[in-house]
C-alpha cells in the first residue's frame, strides 16, 4: 500500500523538488500535517521531453543522494521508461534498465503490482 501524490513537494536535504508522481509511505493524515521527506519515498517518477538532461542528470543525482530507493523516467524523446534503483551516496544508483513499449514495469518494493510501458508512453 501507498500514497499517491501529483506534483506535490518532496523535502530532501537541499532542495525541494515537485516530482510528477511520488509514491509514498503509508501515513494515517496521508502527509497533511508536514510535507513528506526522502525516506517517506518509495518511489518518484518524472515525465521529461524538452526537460530529459535534467531529469536524467541533476534529478536522477539529487533523488539517489537523497537515497530515493526507485526513480523512473518516462522518457517521451526515446518512448521508453528508464528505471533506476539501489541509490548511492555518490549520486549514481546502482541498476539501470531501459524499457520499451512492449515491456512491463514492476515497482521494485512492490510485488504483484506490474503496469504495460505503452500505458506511460
Amino acid at each position: 500500500m501507498a500514497i499517491v501524490s501529483i506534483q506535490s513537494p518532496v523535502q530532501l536535504t537541499d532542495s525541494q523538488p515537485e516530482p510528477d508522481v511520488a509514491l509514498l509511505k503509508p501515513r494515517d493524515d496521508f502527509y497533511a500535517s508536514a510535507t513528506p521527506r526522502g525516506d517517506d519515498v518509495l518511489l518518484i517518477v518524472e515525465v521529461a521531453d524538452g526537460s530529459l538532461e535534467t531529469a536524467q542528470t541533476l534529478k536522477r543525482e539529487i533523488y539517489a543522494e537523497a537515497g530515493i530507493p526507485e526513480y523512473w523516467i518516462v522518457n517521451l524523446v526515446d518512448s521508453c521508461v528508464e528505471v533506476y534503483h539501489e541509490p548511492m551516496a555518490s549520486g549514481q544508483y546502482g541498476v539501470m534498465k531501459r524499457l520499451v513499449g512492449g515491456g512491463t514495469l514492476a515497482p521494485w518494493r512492490f510485488s504483484g503490482w506490474e503496469v504495460a510501458v505503452s500505458d506511460f508512453l
